[in-house]
């Protein structure tokens, strides 16, 4: 038997030591892993995972999964059909893994440094892939960039066709990084900081290359919050290296014509606050009537639509169209072309009158011939840009529907289609946002759950860190930073993100929180061993 569990448990070391480098290989092995890791925790721990010094907080986690679970089988069952309640069920080995990994830390069966240098080690692999793939155009295994209409290109490496390599470098360079302290063992603080700022920089380039602006944006803040909390004198060079990166990033910025139009169509992009609320707030009951029809606000009979007849540049006022049949003459009127606004008082022979350009807080712009051209008299069409805001608009909307406990997992992209028949609505496969996903699919109840145990674990943590818990509990400083900083940044709120219930971002999440659950308890094991 002994040798059973010996080998059972450098077993489940070695599942969840290469566990970062399964991201790369798609959903299919990180679930593979997911699973070897659960088995093999719970054939080792056996009940020991139940054992939590901190009931309440088990029954937090506890709590959030079975509400997934129930309210996505009530709204099934006694609501409306979703095709996805099954993953409900499926999503509890997320609450399997995360007690595994807590156990595992709490019990000092694994060494968290090895695992930092794993993270390490295939983020800053994954970074060299993508700078070889902008270098010699192809990456090792001889992927092309993936390049879009307009010449934008996205350097995704080993991820080939997905646009996930700025979230993976985010992932796991948050957490390696700060391996470099415990691998260089040094007196010269110069030489282990040094390492630090070029392997930053190298992280910064590769999220640069690989197009992903959030996670570049987070990056960011990573390195600006550590040298924030950094509680030794050196934090003077963490702020020297953060004002270094965002003068790298402005300058890369401003001198790439690319780069900088990406970066000007993301800021114009951001939601305003004011026009979601001002939206959110209107009524439209004459569009009633084609609720639940699938039609799209665009395809209804009162928006109409019809082509520009002559291309026109910026300052053209002489508008003609293809068939003005059904748009309204008579008082001050609004067309929507393209993503510009424009207002006319009348029409004649299919010429609008007394046209003015760039109106209702839009830009004049140029337009080709046969431009599609629309109503909007009566309904103001904010720009796509991102596609953020009308994003955010429809998953506020359904959230309200049921804002206690939400319509369960994956709600917004099986109930979106119920709201596209609004203006500045649009269906997508999630909402981007964690707060938001977590508010349509559990409702207020599972916000507070989720966010409770992460604000308890970020409080306690940091706490433990300013404290030197370190130096009773054997784990090195940088580790907590390193899981602390993780989570704040995996869990900021404003930030736009992947599906919270993904496998990708699941298998992350859960993984960090139960490392930082093992890591809350483990100070009070060793206090008890004494």
């Amino acid at each position: 038997m002994t040798i059973f569990n010996n080998s059972l448990i450098k077993t489940l070391q070695i599942f969840v030591y290469l566990f970062p480098l399964s991201f790369m290989f798609g959903n299919g092995v990180t679930n593979f892993f997911v699973i070897l890791i659960i088995l093999s925790g719970l054939i080792y721990y056996k009940t020991d995972i139940f054992k939590w010094r901190n009931k309440y907080l088990f029954l937090v986690v506890l709590s959030f999964f079975l509400l997934i679970l129930f309210n996505s089988y009530y709204h099934h069952l006694f609501i409306e059909a979703n095709k996805d309640t099954i993953k409900s069920v499926f999503y509890f080995r997320y609450f399997f893994l995360l007690l595994v990994l807590r156990t595992l830390v709490l019990k000092n069966d694994i060494s968290l440094n090895r695992f930092l240098i794993i993270s390490l080690a295939s983020s800053l692999f994954v970074s060299l892939d993508i700078i070889l793939q902008f270098v010699f155009g192809k990456n090792v295994l001889g992927y092309n960039a993936i390049e879009f209409i307009g010449g934008v290109k996205y350097f995704t490496g080993i991820f080939n066709l997905e646009l996930i390599a700025g979230g993976y470098i985010l992932m796991f360079s948050t957490i390696g990084l700060f391996s470099i302290f415990n691998i260089f063992k040094t007196e010269k603080k110069i030489f282990y900081l040094f390492i630090f700022a070029f392997s930053v920089i190298i992280f910064l380039f590769s999220l640069i290359l690989a197009g992903n602006r959030m996670p570049l944006i987070m990056f960011v803040v990573f390195i600006a919050t550590f040298a924030l909390i950094y509680k030794k004198k050196e934090r003077i060079y963490f702020f020297s290296l953060t004002f270094l990166v965002v003068i790298l990033v402005g300058l890369t910025t401003i001198y790439s014509e690319n780069l900088y139009q990406r970066a000007n169509n993301f800021y114009k992009g951001i939601p305003n606050i004011f026009v979601l609320l001002d939206e959110l707030k209107k009524d439209y009951p004459n569009l009633e009537k084609y609720k639940n029809s699938g039609k799209q606000f665009h395809n209804l009979e009162e928006f109409n639509d019809t082509r520009l007849k002559s291309a026109i540049n910026e300052s053209s006022t002489n508008i003609i169209l293809e068939n003005s049949d059904g748009f309204p003459r008579s008082g001050k009127n609004f067309i929507l072309l393209g993503s510009e606004e424009i207002s006319y008082i009348g029409i004649s022979n299919n010429i609008l009158l007394n046209v003015e350009r760039g109106k209702r807080n839009t830009v004049p712009q140029s337009h080709e011939k046969g431009a599609y051209i629309t109503s909007s008299t009566y309904y103001k069409i904010y720009a796509f840009y991102t596609g953020h805001l009308p994003t955010y608009i429809t998953s506020i909307d359904l959230f309200l529907e049921k804002p206690l406990i939400g319509m369960g997992i994956k709600s917004y992209r099986n109930y979106c289609s119920k709201k596209i028949h609004l203006p500045n609505r649009v269906c997508t496969s999630h909402p981007h946002n964690y707060i938001l996903e977590i508010l349509n699919d559990t409702g207020l109840l599972g916000l507070i759950l989720i966010f409770y145990l992460v604000a308890y674990l970020l409080y306690n943590n940091y706490r433990d860190y300013k404290l030197d818990i370190a130096l009773k509990t054997n784990i090195s400083n940088w580790v907590y930073l390193a899981i602390i900083l993780s989570l704040f940044t995996h869990f900021f709120p404003f930030k736009s993100s992947g599906s919270f219930f993904s496998t990708f971002n699941s298998s992350f999440i859960f993984l960090i929180l139960g490392i930082s659950l093992g890591l809350n308890e483990l100070k009070y094991q060793k206090y008890s061993n004494k």
